[in-house]
């Protein structure tokens, strides 16, 4: 006796950590419930134990003649109380998906802001290439710096992103959509020095022309460029290191939109299923590299 008492003790014990740790996350579950669900479960576990009550103890406690008055108000109280349980299940459910689908209508109005503040971007970018960069093939040109035009200051308008709308992605598992906004950051911040770059230039252009008209020469127009680069070097040499940064920055820029704005879109794919979004219709297809002139 003693050996199989020995031989059953472990199963025991075994026995009895399951049932306390089957009973340790059944009391965090009932914490963790919503108020409906709680509420509805010790409504029932009270009712229950009424209606035990009733039929264990009920005859001994209730008059025969009042027993079925007694079980027809008790009827009535669980019927009723089953009534309210539902009508405020059905309402908490309901206010929940109405809040639920209010996020989620925010958060595709953020995204589709984002979009359409990169396809504001790639407009800018694009038009400074096309109508600047490119521009009878000024690119190339060795003699760039004075050639090329340059848009006034304050006519490229700084364009940003609302990263408190955005900031939906951090609270997605993995890190694939948290990097969005890191890349979104990055493609803000390079707008940004071309904004920046633009403007630096058209100033460098209008201190250069006050400078040759301060120091104006006779023979100007037959001195040609190298001349420029002699008589008036820091100048010059300020405009030309600003109009190669100038298409550096404007081809890394339109780079950086096109593969921030295909990963954003893959992004939103997986987080909204079936959602349409807007779609940047790019002009500069099939290649992220500068269009060249053979």
């Amino acid at each position: 006796m003693l050996q199989q008492r020995g031989h059953c003790a472990p199963w025991l014990n075994y026995r009895m950590t399951d049932i306390r740790k089957q009973s340790s996350a059944f009391l965090k579950r009932l914490r963790t419930a919503s108020p409906v669900t709680t509420g509805a479960l010790w409504g029932g576990v009270l009712g229950f134990i009424l209606f035990l009550w009733l039929v264990s103890w009920g005859p001994l406690v209730v008059a025969d003649e009042y027993r079925g008055k007694a079980l027809d108000a008790l009827s009535v109280l669980f019927t009723t109380f089953i009534g309210a349980w539902a009508g405020a299940a059905a309402a908490f459910h309901s206010e929940r998906k109405a809040r639920e689908g209010k996020e989620t209508a925010s958060r595709i109005s953020a995204a589709n802001k984002a979009i359409f503040a990169i396809a504001q971007m790639y407009m800018v970018l694009g038009n400074l290439r096309e109508f600047y960069i490119d521009k009878d093939n000024v690119r190339h040109d060795p003699n760039r710096a004075l050639k090329m035009d340059s848009p006034q200051p304050g006519m490229v308008k700084e364009i940003g992103f609302n990263f408190d709308e955005l900031s939906f992605f951090l609270d997605q598992p993995g890190n694939s959509s948290a990097q969005i906004l890191m890349k979104l950051m990055l493609l803000e911040w390079k707008y940004q020095v071309v904004h920046q770059t633009v403007e630096l230039r058209a100033n460098a252009i209008a201190e250069l022309h006050r400078e040759m008209q301060a120091r104006r020469l006779a023979n100007i127009n037959q001195i040609g460029v190298d001349g420029i680069r002699q008589f008036y070097n820091a100048p010059y040499m300020r405009v030309e290191s600003l109009t190669d940064q100038f298409s550096t920055v404007v081809d890394d820029g339109i780079k950086t939109i096109r593969e921030t704005n295909a990963n954003l879109q893959r992004s939103l794919e997986g987080l909204f299923p079936g959602q349409g979004f807007l779609q940047i219709n790019f002009q500069y297809a099939a290649t992220t590299e500068p269009p060249t002139t053979r």
